[in-house]
């Protein structure tokens, strides 16, 4: 077979996941002849559609994933006899409508491409804007000072409002009653789509370019030539009277001495701040309306905190020409950014780091967009050509899971209704007793809460019904927390005060009804799952106990701590059977499937001195006593596990992991996250390997030898060859 060409060693394995991890490229091909400023995914997601200036939109058929055209189809190509400026799809994607230069709004029927109207306009400069309204059935056109009004299902043209000063830019807010254009006049006009009335809000210092909205209404962003931002907040509007209060004239109040003075009880639109001649280019808000992105000529992108304006904003560095274009993921937990200086970039909001570069090119990307879930980038360039990116970074099996703090340890839950390779959910838990239960599928997560305290340990017991998370201690409390969750449910069964410091590691027994937990205080301590009572007390370790691990047949129970030693116990008695010493400070701990190898790595010996060795992971064969010492660098080493066929899986504090072949001391490495890998867990098939890092990165990645063989050709859409 063709797989077998590529042989199965560190070499060639380690060759093909850096390239993986670096490749990013999903697929490109030529969409256009010009540039091709539009990209439009159909609401169902199964329809991708490029508009052009080569006078062209083209719908595309996608792949069953709603995220790459089919290569096999030929596109729906539809018209003009010039440059499209816009293109909305009609409800259950039967219509679809484009404006152009060439003057001519024109509806068709997607199933066959027929043309049903063309909708002529006046204005010399053609078309500029199109917008489909809520009510679905309103297409509305900005062109000159003009907004035009046509029914979609009769191809009829409804109304034109007309403005005194060119207009730039067209939105809506309140679910399509309020219309938001820029002027030339140095103002942004709002128009009540209902009855037509309009009303300007002055004050800028320059021709309106360009006015976003926020998803929840509450803001406005404009920006002006002078490159100065503007954000203004806006009044609730709910109600038609509401409407009629936005509209209606300042009145006069005449009093007693038979002065007047001008009052209002309008609702206004209020100016939050300005900031003059801040390069600002490209403007956009996130999905969740927390954040304003605004891209500057200067290559800067600076993202505002829209809850606290006042505050300084981040700065996200890296380009150096002027952004071009900005848009945030679904979640808004990521920022895909283009530029003049031919990159594009994706920056993760929460911390405002770049995350990756998409590629390098002297065509600057345009029509930047995620696609519908979330896992490809889809950008152009000057030259008409799509290009379809891997939006995170990183993982070899295409989904990657992202936390809003970094986790400190993860378990894995298996779809006994499907097939056993499925995933169902993977546990996380990290800062503020916050656990995320995710669908590694779609990226959805559910949040479970367990007091406020930082949690370092999750486990669950054998059905994956009950988890069990351990916290650290906090201010007000002398000993970190034990606490019972039901996974389905969320509620907290009970919780309990259970070591020194912090509960470090757990493990549930093999009988079901006891659980293990390690800690800050040297011990570890058995307890009762259904009254949380202590049964026992292990005592030997001479300094914090991190990690925890139960022999494949039950018997045993092994424990590794700082103190340099692996220790052995029996968890029905609390006698320890054996220990092991070694020059490391133990940080995790794993035994393999079949109880023959023990593996423990922490920090190197002498770690923050001069005289610092390299960190090793220490394995022992159980059934010669033997031990292997796997040089791993002078990272301290914060994970271990073994997969089911046995072999050795490792992470460090510089986010590399490497899998073992421990006879040989050889690992192929995996570039696997930015900091240290927190944790690691092997699927219940042991296909899959899931880390999770200081990065907030949750990732997958194969395991098996032909699996990434299979990946990298799927990636490069061709089988193995000899030449």
């Amino acid at each position: 077979a063709a797989l077998d060409l590529i042989a199965d060693t560190v070499e060639a394995e380690s060759a093909v996941r850096a390239a993986l991890g670096e490749w990013r490229n999903e697929y490109q091909f030529q969409a256009h002849e010009r540039r091709t400023p539009g990209i439009v995914y159909s609401p169902h997601g199964q329809l991708l559609a490029t508009f052009s200036e080569d006078n062209t939109a083209k719908l595309w058929q996608l792949d069953p994933d709603g995220q790459l055209p089919l290569p096999e189809q030929d596109p729906l190509i539809l018209t003009h006899d010039g440059s499209i400026s816009g293109l909305v799809f009609g409800p259950n994607n039967e219509r679809v409508a484009t404006s152009s230069r060439d003057r001519n709004l024109r509806i068709w029927e997607v199933a066959t491409g027929e043309l049903l109207f063309t909708l002529p306009h006046e204005h010399p400069e053609g078309i500029r804007g199109l917008l489909l309204s809520p009510d679905q059935d309103t297409l509305i056109t900005r062109s000159g000072g003009n907004l035009g009004f046509y029914s979609l299902r009769a191809g009829t043209h409804l109304k034109t409002l007309q403005a005194t000063s060119n207009l730039r830019t067209l939105n809506f807010m309140f679910g399509g009653h309020l219309i938001v254009t820029g002027a030339d006049d140095n103002t942004i006009w709002l128009w009540h789509e209902p009855t037509g009335r309009h009303i300007q809000l002055p004050g800028f210092d320059h021709w309106v370019e360009a006015v976003q909205v926020s998803g929840d209404d509450h803001f406005l962003a404009a920006r002006t030539p002078s490159g100065t931002l503007y954000v203004l907040k806006a009044p609730a509007l709910q109600t038609p009277s509401d409407f009629d209060s936005l509209f209606a004239p300042p009145a006069e109040i005449g009093d007693e001495s038979g002065e007047h003075t001008v009052s209002s009880n309008r609702a206004e639109f209020t100016l939050l701040f300005s900031r003059p001649n801040d390069a600002a280019w490209t403007n956009a808000f996130s999905p969740d309306s927390q954040h304003l992105a605004v891209g500057g000529t200067d290559g800067s992108i600076r993202l505002w905190l829209l809850h606290d304006l006042e505050a300084p904003p981040k700065t996200l560095l890296g380009h150096t020409q002027r952004v071009e274009e900005l848009t945030f993921s679904a979640d808004g937990q990521l920022l895909a950014s283009t530029s003049l200086d031919g990159t594009t970039r994706l920056w993760r909001t929460a911390r405002g780091e770049e995350v990756a570069r998409l590629r390098t090119t002297p065509y600057y990307g345009r029509g930047v967009r995620f696609t519908p879930n979330g896992r490809l980038l889809v950008n152009s360039d000057e030259r008409g050509i799509l290009y379809f990116w891997r939006a995170l970074a990183g993982s070899d099996i295409g989904f990657n899971l992202t936390a809003l703090t970094p986790p400190r340890s993860l378990v894995l839950f298996a779809d006994r209704a499907g097939p056993t390779s499925l995933v169902s959910q993977v546990a996380t838990v990290g800062e503020d007793g916050q656990i995320d239960l995710w669908q590694p599928q779609t990226g959805e997560t559910t949040l479970l809460r367990a007091g406020q305290q930082r949690l370092e340990a999750i486990a669950a017991a054998g059905d994956g019904t009950v988890l069990a998370v351990g916290a650290v201690a906090g201010m007000k409390q002398e000993k970190g927390e034990i606490t019972l969750l039901n996974r389905i449910t969320g509620e907290v069964q009970r919780a309990w005060p259970a070591h020194r410091n912090g509960v470090y590691a757990l493990a549930f027994l093999p009988d079901g009804e006891t659980l293990a937990s390690a800690g800050g205080d040297a011990m570890i301590r058995v307890w009762r799952l259904s009254n949380g009572e202590l049964l026992r007390t292990l005592e030997g370790h001479q300094n914090d106990v991190h990690a925890l691990a139960v022999s494949p047949d039950g018997q045993w129970l092994y424990s590794a701590g700082i103190d340099g030693t692996v220790r052995q116990w029996d968890w029905r008695t609390g006698i320890e059977a054996d220990q092991w010493v070694a020059d490391t400070a133990f940080l995790t701990l794993a035994v393999s499937p079949a109880g023959h190898f023990l593996a423990a790595g922490g920090y190197p010996p002498g770690v923050g001195s001069n005289q610092q060795d390299n960190a090793v992971v220490t394995v022992w064969d159980l059934r010669t006593g033997q031990r292997y010492l796997l040089n791993h660098g002078l990272e301290p080493i914060h994970a271990v596990a073994f997969s089911h066929d046995g072999r050795l899986i490792s992470g460090d504090e510089s986010g590399r992991i490497r899998l073992w072949r421990i006879a040989e001391k050889q690992a192929v490495q995996i570039a696997a996250h930015n900091g240290w890998v927190s944790d690691l867990a092997v699927s219940p098939d042991g296909r899959l390997l899931f880390s999770v890092g200081a990065d907030a990165y949750v990732r997958g990645w194969p395991l098996e030898h032909n699996a990434v063989l299979a990946l990298a050709c799927q990636r490069a859409q061709r089988a193995l060859t000899q030449f």
